[in-house]
């Protein structure tokens, strides 16, 4: 007598998604994938680990950039596990168009039916480039078109050599590429912009502005979304500029209003330091704030729904500078008392914990231009003493002169007032 004896097909492990929840991250940044293994074989299979790649091309494998990996339970024969996960993208990565991937059964210790299906390429990623804002970069739309900004709503365009953004059943979203950063805190930003009115929400009014220092070039409802909104909303109860912090898409007021300002400003500015947030509008100082909770991000200008922003001249960029005068350490274009205080508090106090210009440190060649009273070539207590003795017993001037002049790397004076204004 002959018995029939039949053989279980082995486990066969597959990884049957990987898919990032935004479409682009920075060198260092957290990414969020949904990942799920399916065991489509016909016997059960045991626990297990499914390992996360970025692949420069479709073909996943160990060569690829290794992410991270991701625990999977004991799968009886056609059942999957998913789960979201999140993972850093290495700090070295070097700018590019990538794709996510995951393969199953990455310790190889399962014996399956086939294991040349276990890897799977998922949805693309970009890797953008970070951009330092101890630099400088300046936008005037003029002869090009956005070839460093993103889109992520509404409708845009050049107009009259500005970017031009209309919320068309939905508010109008745009982005400047790459990640702004910068170890100390510091940032600064300017730029011209003006909210227009479609007469579409009369209550509204005239509504649209920026974001900075935002985790993703998303929107700011997205509840992914953290960072500051600075916008103009012609509502009675809030009317002027708003200065606002978005925690995972929740609002939260930090200085409401502006009532001094019937219209909204041509030129906005805005300063960051490790501790506050400063707003000028047309070289006027109108909000000043505690808030230390954002810094580094992206930028992005927007528009309320069925409303239409224009954005102009714009520079960020610590090094967007002007002329300056010499020994001025406040940035408030006066040489005075206050400027020996600031030295002596970087000097002796940590307070403020870095030099205006360039790096922030002494050996910077724009902050010996601009701090170097008695011209010995180093900036120290002598520097203080000297600029005493100018101010109060008629010693000589700074060693750079009295008269303005440009110092490349140094932001421009707070406020707007311009160093040829107080002569």
């Amino acid at each position: 007598m002959q018995a029939n004896i039949t053989t279980a097909a082995p486990a066969d492990l597959v990884a049957s998604k990987v898919s990032a929840a935004a479409a682009s991250v920075a060198p260092g940044g957290l990414l969020s994938l949904e990942v799920a293994t399916v065991n489509a074989g016909s016997t059960p299979s045991p626990a297990t680990v499914t390992r996360l790649y970025l692949s420069s091309d479709q073909a996943i494998g160990g060569s690829d950039m290794f992410l991270g990996d991701v625990a999977v339970p004991a799968l009886c024969a056609g059942c999957t596990a998913g789960t979201p996960v999140t993972v850093t993208v290495p700090a070295g990565t070097a700018p590019g168009n990538y794709v996510s991937g995951a393969c199953a059964d990455a310790g190889g210790q399962v014996q399956e039916s086939n294991k040349g299906n276990n890897c799977l390429a998922g949805s693309a990623v970009a890797v953008e480039g970070s951009i330092q804002l101890s630099d400088c970069r300046r936008e005037g739309f003029s002869g090009r078109f956005l070839a460093d900004w993103s889109a992520s709503s509404g409708e845009w365009s050049l107009f009259e050599e500005s970017l031009r953004g209309e919320g068309r059943g939905d508010e109008a979203w745009m982005w400047a590429s790459g990640r702004l950063q910068d170890a100390s805190g510091r940032e600064s930003y300017t730029f011209d912009l003006q909210p227009s009115d479609s007469g579409r929400d009369p209550a509204v009014g005239r509504h649209g502005g920026v974001m900075f220092c935002a985790s993703s070039p998303t929107r700011r409802m997205d509840p992914s979304e953290s960072g500051y909104i600075l916008d103009w909303i012609d509502r009675a109860a809030d009317q002027g500029l708003r200065l606002l912090s978005f925690d995972g898409g929740q609002a939260r007021e930090l200085q409401v209003g502006t009532p001094q300002f019937a219209e909204p400003p041509s030129n906005w500015r805005i300063v960051l330091d490790s501790r506050r947030i400063r707003v000028f509008a047309d070289g006027v100082p109108c909000m000043d704030v505690a808030d230390a909770t954002y810094r580094g991000g992206y930028f992005g200008v927007w528009a309320f729904t069925g409303q239409t922003v224009r954005l102009d001249n714009l520079s960020f960029g610590t090094a967007c500078g002007t002329v300056q005068r010499p020994f001025d350490l406040t940035l408030d274009g006066a040489l005075d008392l206050s400027d020996c205080v600031s030295l002596l508090g970087f000097l002796f106090l940590g307070d403020p914990a870095r030099l205006p210009c360039g790096d922030g440190t002494p050996d910077h060649a724009a902050n010996k231009v601009l701090a170097d009273h008695n011209g010995d070539g180093r900036i120290d207590l002598s520097d203080a003493m000297a600029a005493l003795g100018h101010f109060f017993l008629g010693g000589p001037p700074p060693a750079s002169g009295e008269v303005c002049l440009p110092i490349e790397g140094c932001p421009r004076p707070i406020g707007g007032l311009g160093c040829l204004e107080r002569r």
